[in-house]
C-alpha cells in the first residue's frame, strides 16, 4: 500500500491537476490511499502556490466522481447490498446514523481525515436510495472544505506541512471537528426554523 501511495504521488506530480483528480478518484472509490491524495495536493501547492485553487478544484472533482462511482455500484446492489454489509456492529451504527442524520452523516466523513470512515457511508447512501444529485452536492461541499483547509496549511507552512500534519493530526482533527459542529448547528437551526414556519402557517 505504501508503494501504491508513492506511485500515485509521482503520478500527481507528473500530471498536475489531472494527476490529482485521478488520485482522488481512486482514493474515493475502490483503492484507499490513506493520506496519499492529501500529501500529493500539498506538494503541488507548495511547488505552485498561485494555482492552489485549481488543484483544490481538480482534487475535489476526482473525489466526487470516485464517490459517485461507488455510490452507483451500491445502488445497483440495493437491499441485497445492505443485508450483506450491515451485519457488523459498525455497519449497523453507520446505517442508523445515515437514516437519522442523512446530511451530516455524508458531509462529515468527507471533511475529516483518516481514520474516520468514509466509504461505508458512500455505499450505504447508494444502497438506501438517497438522491444522487444531493449526495454529489454534499460530497462536493465536504471535499472543498477539506482540501481548501489543506491548501491554507500548505500556503502557510510550505514544505513543512507534511511534517506538521503528521505531528499535529490531533489538532487538525479538532479544528475540522469545530467546523463540523458549526455546520451541524447551522443545519439544525435551519431545520428548526423551517418547522417553526410550517407550524405558524
Amino acid at each position: 500500500m505504501h508503494r501504491l501511495v508513492q506511485i500515485i504521488g509521482r503520478l500527481a506530480s507528473a500530471y498536475g491537476g489531472p494527476g490529482l483528480a485521478i488520485s482522488a478518484f481512486f482514493d474515493s472509490s475502490f483503492i484507499p490511499l490513506p493520506g496519499g491524495t492529501d500529501f500529493a495536493l500539498i506538494a503541488m501547492i507548495v511547488n505552485d502556490p498561485a494555482r492552489w485553487w485549481y488543484y483544490v478544484v481538480m482534487t475535489t472533482a476526482g473525489a466526487v466522481i470516485g464517490s459517485q462511482t461507488l455510490f452507483y455500484v451500491a445502488r445497483k446492489g440495493g437491499a441485497a447490498f445492505i443485508e450483506r454489509h450491515v451485519r457488523t456492529r459498525r455497519g449497523q451504527r453507520a446505517l442508523a446514523t445515515l437514516r437519522r442524520y442523512e446530511l451530516l452523516a455524508i458531509i462529515i466523513p468527507t471533511m475529516m481525515p483518516p481514520p474516520v470512515p468514509f466509504k461505508i457511508f458512500v455505499l450505504l447512501a447508494g444502497a438506501t436510495g438517497i438522491h444522487a444529485g444531493k449526495f454529489a452536492g454534499l460530497v462536493t461541499v465536504g471535499r472543498i472544505i477539506r482540501y481548501t483547509f489543506l491548501a491554507m496549511l500548505a500556503l502557510r507552512y510550505g514544505a513543512a506541512t507534511k511534517d506538521f500534519l503528521q505531528h499535529n493530526l490531533g489538532h487538525v482533527s479538532i479544528w475540522l471537528s469545530i467546523g463540523v459542529v458549526l455546520i451541524g448547528a447551522g443545519f439544525f437551526a435551519l431545520r428548526w426554523q423551517r418547522r417553526r414556519r410550517r407550524r405558524a402557517s
